[in-house]
C-alpha cells in the first residue's frame, strides 16, 4: 500500500518536447484568457488534458505529456547520499525490534529476528522507489532468513526462502537490464 501511494501521487515530470512544442506552437492567448477557468478545466478535463501547455501545444506534445512517467517509479540506483540516512534506520529499527523481541517474546533468535525485519523494512521503502539495489537487501534478508529456519527445524519454509533468493536474484538481474535500456532511451 505504501508503495502504491508513492508511486501514484510521484511528482510527474513535464517533458522538454511539450515545453518546446507549447513555445512554437500557435494559441489564441486573448479567447483563451477570456474563457472562465471552469470552462478552461472542463475543456482540458474532456479533451483529456491536465495540462494547459500541452493542451494549446497540439496532439504531439500533449501525447507526450499524457506518457510523461512519474519521477519516482523510474527504475534507477540508490543514491550514495541516501546510504548513511538507510544505514541509521536499519540500526534504529534492528535495536527497537530486538529490544522488543527479547523482553517480550520468546524468539530463541531475537538478534537474527530483528535484523532480518529490520532490513525487510529498509528494502520495502528502496523498492517503494525502484532502487534496484533493494533485490540485494533481499537477498541477504532470504539467504539469512533460510539460516533461520534451518536452524529452526523448518526446512520447507527454508525452501521457500531458497526460492525467493532466485527470484532476488533474477529481479537484480532484470531491474538492472530495464534501468540500462531506460538510460539509452533517455540518452537518444
Amino acid at each position: 500500500l505504501y508503495g502504491w501511494l508513492v508511486w501514484r501521487n510521484a511528482p510527474r515530470k513535464k517533458p522538454k518536447t511539450a515545453r518546446n512544442a507549447a513555445a512554437a506552437g500557435p494559441t489564441d492567448q486573448t479567447a483563451r484568457s477570456a474563457e472562465p477557468a471552469a470552462a478552461r478545466t472542463a475543456r482540458n478535463t474532456t479533451a483529456g488534458h491536465s495540462d494547459q501547455t500541452a493542451c494549446n501545444a497540439g496532439p504531439e506534445a500533449a501525447q507526450t505529456a499524457r506518457s510523461a512517467e512519474p519521477a519516482a517509479v523510474r527504475i534507477g540506483h540508490t543514491p550514495l547520499r541516501y546510504a548513511a540516512g538507510l544505514i541509521a534506520v536499519y540500526a534504529a529499527a534492528h535495536a527497537g525490534i530486538y529490544f522488543l523481541l527479547s523482553r517480550f517474546t520468546n524468539s530463541t533468535v531475537p538478534f537474527w529476528d530483528a535484523m532480518t525485519t529490520a532490513a525487510s523494512i529498509v528494502a520495502m521503502w528502496m523498492l517503494s522507489r525502484k532502487y534496484i539495489e533493494q533485490w540485494l537487501v533481499w537477498l541477504a534478508v532470504d539467504l539469512i532468513t533460510i539460516g533461520l529456519y534451518l536452524y529452526k527445524g523448518i526446512p520447507l519454509t527454508a525452501g521457500l526462502y531458497a526460492l525467493y533468493s532466485a527470484l532476488a536474484v533474477a529481479g537484480y538481474l532484470r531491474w538492472r537490464k530495464l534501468a540500462a535500456q531506460e538510460t539509452t532511451g533517455a540518452a537518444k
